[in-house]
């Protein structure tokens, strides 16, 4: 592969290819719209070209299609050239793909740093739950925080391991009503804060959570 270099094209002449994965939701979409309007282009577009000479997206697909939609004239890319079809689609997935997750420590002082870190819910996939979590965090020492801190629900939670196993989880999708959305959303929050869940990525904070929610019920009927 020749040395990279940054060009700007039409975002009418980029083609998204057929197998990207990745699905944003109407709701971080327009975050997404609202990121581009604030903070610009600061990630190019990475596309190959194909034998027509066609330039097929490789990684960030949903912005360029925001840009068409917004009228950009051009957007920048970074295009690898004539590549073959499994090192593109392998650079696809490395390019859509998150190696680690937020230290949830540095993270709240990030957060507790900015002026208004609620600013970043319109442009950021975000909610206030998530930033009200992580700014109620960083005003406590999570070393001493108290695992057995009751919760609002009517008996203390089991624990999970210190230390679970990150290659061990699997993403589950389910739809609820609207009306209990919010419950859903709030109850597994309540127990994020109460247990302390705040080691790894706010997905995986919240299905531990989850997780313990289930055990209690679970331990119930037993």
């Amino acid at each position: 592969m020749d040395t990279l270099q940054l060009e700007h094209v039409s975002p009418g002449l980029l083609k998204p290819n057929n197998w990207n994965p990745n699905y944003v939701s109407p709701e971080n979409e327009a975050k997404l719209e609202a990121s581009l309007e604030r903070l610009d282009f600061f990630r190019p577009i990475v596309v190959r070209e194909l034998d027509d000479g066609t330039l097929e997206i490789l990684g960030g697909a949903h912005r360029a299609k925001i840009a068409q939609r917004k009228g950009f004239e051009t957007v920048p890319i970074i295009n690898l050239g004539r590549i073959d079809d499994e090192k593109a689609k392998e650079i696809s997935l490395a390019d859509n793909g998150r190696y680690g997750f937020d230290d949830a420590v540095k993270l709240s002082d990030l957060f507790s740093s900015l002026p208004d870190p609620r600013v970043l819910t319109s442009f950021l996939p975000y909610s206030d739950t998530e930033i009200d979590v992580f700014l109620a965090s960083a005003k406590v020492d999570l070393k001493e925080l108290d695992e057995d801190l009751p919760l609002k629900l009517d008996e203390d939670l089991p624990k999970l391991p210190k230390e679970p196993n990150k290659s061990a989880y699997r993403v589950l999708r389910f739809k609820v009503p609207i009306e209990d959305a919010q419950l859903i959303e709030d109850v597994i929050q309540e127990v994020m804060v109460a247990k302390g869940l705040t080691g790894s990525d706010s997905q995986t904070n919240a299905g531990d959570a989850l997780i313990l929610i289930c055990r209690e019920r679970r331990d119930r009927q037993v």
